[in-house]
């Protein structure tokens, strides 16, 4: 398809129409010869990336490359001659590597990207607020549990965007509801998850870590604020359920959270309390 020899002398690039989504091989004698592939329209924009091909040209002293061209156009080939030898260059269609890729692309047509949840989450009893907010008598210190709703936007595992099996969700927010006159909380985090089920499981299972900040929210003229610092592990399932579509899925997560309560002097520690931890609702995964 290309074929050409470069020399020291010759400064002047090399030019070849490369279609969107083939691959191709490029072979360089010699190996230590640097090739930067570029569209010829736009030369500010990086180069195509070359993956090396292993155990290949030992003996020639050669070095072959795959690349995949995001886009069908004329492309600028420059090459980096760093002795006084030509460097020969060589570009072709390498059926094998093309049908490899079009069974990765087959693979992974279809996996989600990403996914949207809602879940209801129970949290054990941990400090509440205490003392007068204004004038009101003085509330005694004690705790109390947490209940609320949580929204979660994910990154899925194994999927579009991330191929192994790291996920979980990047942003989380929550606004859980607590007995009066402990008032609520507002909880914003992200929880990674490690999945450890294999590919396409029915009940995936993973590890989950949750990592966030709360402040709660003051009863007026009853309690004052206070903010939390939460981090916690547990067990997250996720099953997919037929009668509800492909995408979406039955979440289930079971755990334990330390939450610490952040003093307002920042050299003093506050109380810290290790409480039970239990999620359950609905993802979307798209």
């Amino acid at each position: 398809m290309f074929e050409d020899v470069f020399t020291a002398q010759s400064a002047l690039p090399g030019y070849v129409d490369l279609e969107e989504g083939v691959v191709y091989r490029v072979e360089v004698q010699p190996a230590q010869a640097r090739v930067a592939i570029r569209v010829r329209r736009h030369p500010s924009l990086p180069p195509l990336l070359m993956v090396p091909m292993s155990g290949e040209g030992a003996a020639s002293q050669t070095r072959s490359y795959l690349i995949v061209p995001r886009a069908s156009d004329e492309y600028r080939i420059d090459v980096s001659v760093l002795r006084d030898e030509p460097v020969r260059l060589r570009i072709w269609t390498d059926p094998r590597e093309m049908s490899h890729y079009a069974k990765m692309r087959l693979q992974t047509r279809g996996l989600p990207m990403a996914g949207f949840s809602v879940r209801v989450v129970s949290l054990g009893a941990f400090a509440r607020p205490f003392g007068p907010a204004n004038t009101t008598p003085s509330t005694p210190p004690g705790n109390a549990s947490a209940a609320g709703l949580e929204a979660c936007l994910a990154l899925t595992p194994r999927g579009t965007w991330l191929k192994g099996p790291i996920g979980g969700c990047v942003l989380t927010l929550g606004r859980y509801w607590r007995p009066r006159p402990a008032g609520g909380m507002l909880f914003i985090g992200t929880e990674p998850r490690l999945e450890l089920t294999r590919p396409a499981a029915r009940v995936e299972g993973s590890v989950a870590v949750t990592l966030g900040i709360g402040t709660s929210v003051a009863v007026p003229n009853e309690m004052p604020g206070m903010d939390y610092l939460v981090l916690g592990v547990g067990l997250h399932s996720a099953t997919r359920v037929p009668a509800l579509g492909r995408h979406l899925y039955l979440e289930a997560e079971a755990g334990l959270a330390r939450i610490q309560e952040l003093a307002e002097d920042p050299e003093t520690k506050g109380p810290t309390r290790l409480v039970p931890r239990g999620a359950a609702g609905l993802q979307l995964r798209f």
